[in-house]
Order: structure tokens, then C-alpha cells, then sequence
């Protein structure tokens, strides 16, 4: 059993083969509730361009893909098998230009500044190589006035404060990113609550104008 864990854990950093395959399935299953959550937090609008980094087998960009009839939303993940999967599952609307997915890495997203309303990131973001540089890269891709939500189940937590720890720990990376007007909500779930940090971009504009008036 020990022998099958070691195997199965570091596929749910990068999946790949045949395991990763059989990986991509249960986190579609499994990741359902937390998923349709984050999409309820990010209020998704019609015109709304949004990003998901580490899309898995692509279940929440399918959902948000039905909600966005005149904008776009994408997605990036460094696991070849996740973009085939998420890629079949995703395959009409792929074809229509409603969802472009990427392989690659979430500190180098394959856009210009300022091209999305919201970004969200579930259950990922413990595994990016440096947490602070990926979020400011998010920053980069977001508009001014948009969003990132940045959510997290941390299974591992034994208690209600643990779990809080674990979100103010997303909110203080949000606020060395230079994130603002974070909030930081939470939804009880079973087999431990889910929450979710979200933090604003807002113009330079409005930052100054707001700093000389503090």
C-alpha cells in the first residue's frame, strides 16, 4: 500500500502515463464540489476572458465555458496528459475558440498584459516552484480591476485554525505580490473545509490616488 501512495502522490504534481491518466479521472470526480465553488466566487460574466492555471482534466473550464458566450477562458498546465484529457473533454468548444489550453508553466503564461478579467488557480498553487513570481506573472495577464482566486482543501488539516492558517498564508503571498482588497472566504466540505483567498488588481491610478488620501 505505502509502495502504491509513493507512486500515486507526485502524479498529482504532474500527472503523466498511464497512472496519470487514471489521476486526471478521480480529481474530476473528486474536485467537483471545490470547483464549482471557486466558479460561483469568480461570478463569471458573458464577455468575461478568464485564465485557470493548472486545469487538470479541464471539469472547471468546461463549466465556465458554458457560462462565457462572448469571451474566452484559458488554461495552463505543465501536464501533457491533463491537456489531452482536458483537451477532449473540451473539444467543441476548443474548435469554436471559446477555450485555448496550454501546456507550460504558470510563471511564463503565453499572453500579453492586461488580457484577462479573472484568473483562479484550485488546490495548485503549493505546487508552483516560486508562489510570489507566479502570482506576479498572474498579475501581468490581469486587467486592471480584475481578479485572481486562489483556492485551497488542505486535507492534511487537523482543525478549523489549521485551515485558516493555510488561507491567511495564500493572503499574505497575495499581499507580497501587490494584490490588493484581498478577501478571504471560506465553504464547509467534507472531509475539511475549502477556502479560497481573492485578491484585486488595481490601477495605478487609483492606488496613488488612494495613498495620498490614507
Amino acid at each position: 500500500m505505502k509502495g502504491l501512495i509513493a507512486l500515486a502522490v507526485p502524479q498529482f504534481r504532474r500527472p503523466s502515463g498511464m497512472l496519470g491518466r487514471l489521476v486526471g479521472r478521480y480529481m474530476a470526480r473528486k474536485n467537483q464540489q471545490r470547483n464549482t465553488w471557486t466558479i460561483e466566487l469568480l461570478d463569471v460574466q458573458p464577455i468575461d476572458r478568464i485564465l485557470e492555471l493548472g486545469f487538470g482534466p479541464g471539469w472547471a473550464i468546461e463549466r465556465i465555458s458554458q457560462l462565457v458566450t462572448s469571451g474566452f477562458v484559458a488554461g495552463i498546465d505543465h501536464s501533457d496528459v491533463m491537456v489531452r484529457q482536458a483537451s477532449q473533454r473540451n473539444a467543441a468548444a476548443v474548435r469554436e475558440g471559446r477555450v485555448r489550453l496550454h501546456q507550460g508553466s504558470a510563471d511564463e503564461i503565453p499572453y500579453p498584459d492586461k488580457t484577462f478579467d479573472k484568473a483562479f488557480a484550485v488546490n495548485v498553487h503549493m505546487f508552483w516552484h516560486d508562489p510570489i513570481a507566479t502570482l506576479e506573472e498572474i498579475r501581468r495577464v490581469l486587467k486592471p480591476g480584475g481578479s485572481v482566486s486562489i483556492a485551497l482543501q488542505p486535507k492534511w488539516a487537523k482543525t478549523e485554525d489549521e485551515v485558516r492558517s493555510s488561507g491567511n498564508r495564500i493572503v499574505q503571498l497575495l499581499e507580497k505580490a501587490e494584490f490588493e482588497n484581498i478577501e478571504l472566504r471560506s465553504k464547509s466540505m467534507q472531509p475539511v473545509t475549502c477556502v479560497c483567498a481573492i485578491g484585486h488588481k488595481i490601477n495605478s491610478s487609483y492606488s496613488q490616488i488612494r495613498a495620498n488620501n490614507s
